[in-house]
């Protein structure tokens, strides 16, 4: 390490940070990461070729948080570059293929300062650019990967970047920060880890004397014992100082120790650390906290609501995200024109609205994204060229928009996704090549389509579905190996093609069914254990089977696919809930289709047992405490063709499941336009004799551009 070295730094920031929007949640730990770091004591003011290390990494610059107002972003990005003594990466994919990644590591290598660029791997793999198959994995952009010329242009010299690694099974987190400041600070990692265990162990040893846990009430008697010792205003500066020390030693708890415990599956041992949080944090009034303490204490309560959401406790997630919001709406009234205090109350906000909505307390998830939507509302007041800002807007649009789908308010969710649309393509026009916008926009339109099936119009759907599938087939093309693009292509795909069949009927539906189904192929191909690829390739399957010209002699191919969709579901008990949702509700409609067929071979034994098959895989898909128009509408198809089967076993018998479908669908068919609802609530008619229901039900059908297909179970 050199010593004697006088020079000092005059530039205006520690570190650049460059990285790309996908890959912000990164970037806004490592940014905070960096700026708290304490530099162990015994290592400030030592010499290096660097310069003397100082007592703080401050400031760091990220160029989406302070370029967005720029009127020249080019010019401001390469004087914020010039103007910092490093550059850090955050390596992904994602960033790998960002063009202005690439561009800022070409600027700051121009600079002649390429020995001071670190990088930070999030994701992905650092040479699978050179795999045949891997391309895709790669993690370093270009100019990472080779030298410059003299002209200031990429080389094909490769280069080997300073790395430190945050992926599982490498660095770790904790290490892979610690390797960056190392670097940053120009002093051993080895020497650097030392330092921090030895201050880790310090402060550790002065927190807690019984164990880690109890570690906050350790302090808290410390606090009291200084009270009962000193003068009162040298006791309040004491108490202070140690809340302080709590708090950060908290902070390192719910962070690096939170990651630590849950790599080894203790995170158990976290719900006590909470619960003392809580605890030590409501022992001093809010107003009498300092926007320091304000801003500590919230981040640790958003992290604490984090935790529990993880676990699924979402009343202790409330509390805490309660105590949060009450901390930064405080320095947000403080600091009215603070933007990004704003912002911090707005995402509070957010959480809160969040956890209302799991545990289906609409009428609140209402309020509070309300409340989260008009706070980002404020954001561009502030500062109305920050294109983020902006977008945060849509984003409230956006939330407020798909709960009024949910909650069947059609017109409500029309009118916010519209909004969404004119705030997404306002940007898009001030970032003409960001895929990022383009993709928010294609998924907005997506909404659109969505809501014109359900009010009853087909045309308009099939419009709006059709530009998604365009928009992303473009991005796709421009990025033909990002297999995340080619999975949105696909699902837009088979969205298209199930209002298409029955629409325009199943010839039309078939070509993108098959490229869909040729698109998802290709994804399981790559990686066969992905689960959601594998649901979405069966369920295309799926759909190609139910819209067939001569379906009684596929039989055998349905039962083929109930068996591979039931080997699916058996093997995935632990997946996701949306993905096990999506198995139940293909397996309901493969074990309906089968039970349709067999009745028009006369089978009924058979029906009926295959009809109750599709109602307990359709009771399955169901979420708990929501009423789905989807499953609804399969559980009522069941019925009926469980009624059917029993009447041609039983002619003299009522059909009972008939007047359970009627007792499902009555009040939300009655007056819907959805074409889902509406098919089985007329053929439910039909056979139970209702004229009156039958004709409206089937001239809303016909008025949709609804036309009558042999198979109804395609969406």
């Amino acid at each position: 390490m050199a010593r004697g070295s006088e020079r000092v730094s005059k530039l205006r920031y520690r570190a650049f940070i460059s990285y790309s929007h996908r890959d912000e949640a990164w970037a806004t730990w490592l940014h905070k990461a960096l700026e708290t770091y304490r530099v162990p004591s015994r290592l400030v003011g030592l010499d290096t070729s660097q310069g003397k290390v100082p007592r703080r990494l401050t400031p760091i610059f990220r160029d989406r948080d302070e370029l967005a107002s720029a009127h020249d972003l080019n010019s401001k990005v390469a004087e914020a570059l010039a103007q910092s003594d490093n550059l850090i990466v955050i390596c992904s994919p994602r960033s790998a293929a960002s063009h202005w990644v690439n561009e800022e590591v070409l600027v700051y290598k121009k600079l002649g300062r390429g020995e001071r660029i670190f990088c930070l791997i999030v994701e992905g793999e650092p040479g699978a650019s050179t795999l045949h198959g891997r391309e895709d994995e790669e993690c370093f952009a270009p100019a990472l990967r080779h030298g410059i010329d003299a002209d200031g242009r990429s080389s094909n010299d490769r280069a080997e970047p300073i790395a430190a690694d945050a992926r599982a099974g490498k660095d770790g987190k904790s290490n892979a920060r610690l390797k960056l400041i190392a670097g940053l600070l120009d002093v051993g990692f080895d020497t650097l880890k030392q330092r921090e265990q030895q201050r880790r162990l310090r402060r550790m040893t002065a927190v807690a004397a019984l164990a880690l846990l109890v570690m906050i009430v350790t302090s808290t008697l410390a606090i009291e014992a200084a009270i009962a010792r000193q003068a009162a205003e040298v006791a309040r500066m004491e108490a202070e100082r140690r809340q302080a020390q709590t708090e950060d030693l908290l902070g390192f708890m719910l962070g690096d120790l939170h990651d630590k415990l849950k790599g080894v599956g203790r995170l158990d041992l976290m719900e006590t650390v909470a619960d003392k949080a809580l605890t030590l944090f409501d022992e001093r009034e809010t107003n009498a906290l300092s926007d320091n303490d304000l801003a500590r204490q919230s981040q640790a309560l958003v992290q604490i609501g984090q935790i529990r959401l993880d676990e699924a406790k979402l009343d202790s997630a409330l509390v805490a995200f309660n105590k949060a919001y009450e901390r930064s709406a405080a320095l947000a009234v403080r600091h009215p024109e603070n933007g990004g205090l704003l912002f911090d109350r707005g995402q509070a906000e957010y959480w809160i609205g969040y956890v209302h909505w799991q545990r289906r307390e609409l009428d609140q998830a209402t309020i509070w994204l309300t409340r989260y939507r008009d706070t980002s509302a404020m954001l561009p007041g502030i500062d109305p060229k920050n294109l983020d800002w902006q977008l945060e807007v849509s984003y409230g649009e956006n939330n407020l928009a798909v709960l009024a789908v949910e909650q069947g308010k059609l017109e409500e969710a029309q009118i916010a996704f519209e909004a969404e649309l004119k705030s997404q393509r306002h940007i898009a026009t001030q970032r003409p090549d960001d895929a990022e916008i383009a993709e928010a926009v294609a998924d907005t339109i997506s909404w659109l389509g969505t809501i014109a099936e359900r009010r009853g119009d087909l045309a308009l759907a099939v419009k709006h579905f059709q530009s998604q599938v365009n928009s992303l087939a473009a991005l796709h093309d421009a990025q033909p190996e990002d297999r995340r693009r080619q999975e949105q292509v696909a699902n837009a795909e088979e969205l298209l093609a199930g209002v298409l069949t029955v629409s325009k009927g199943s010839q039309a539906a078939a070509p993108v069914l098959d490229d869909a189904a040729s698109r998802f192929s290709n994804l399981v191909e790559f990686d066969p254990k992905n689960l959601d690829w594998k649901i979405r390739l069966l369920s295309v399957h799926a759909r190609q089977l139910a819209s067939v010209r001569d379906p009684y002699k596929k039989d055998g191919e349905a039962a083929t696919l109930i068996a591979d969709l039931e080997r699916l579901l058996q093997s995935n008990r632990q997946g996701k809930q949306n993905e096990l949702r999506n198995l139940h509700r293909w397996l309901s409609r493969m074990w309906l289709l089968r039970a349709t067929w067999a009745i028009a071979r006369l089978e009924f034994s058979l029906a009926e047992k295959a009809a109750r098959r599709a109602l307990t895989e359709a009771e399955m898909e169901s979420e708990a405490g929501r009423v789905d128009d989807d499953s609804l509408a399969d559980r009522a198809n069941a019925l009926i063709v469980l009624g059917q089967s029993q009447h041609a076993l039983s002619p003299d018998k009522p059909a009972a499941a008939w007047q359970d479908a009627k007792a499902l669908l009555s009040k939300r068919a009655s007056d819907s336009r959805y074409w889902r609802l509406l098919d089985p609530w007329m053929r439910l008619n039909v056979l139970l004799g209702d004229k009156q229901n039958e004709a409206s039900a089937q001239q809303r059908l016909l008025a949709s551009g609804y036309i009558p297909i042999q198979q109804w179970l395609v969406e």
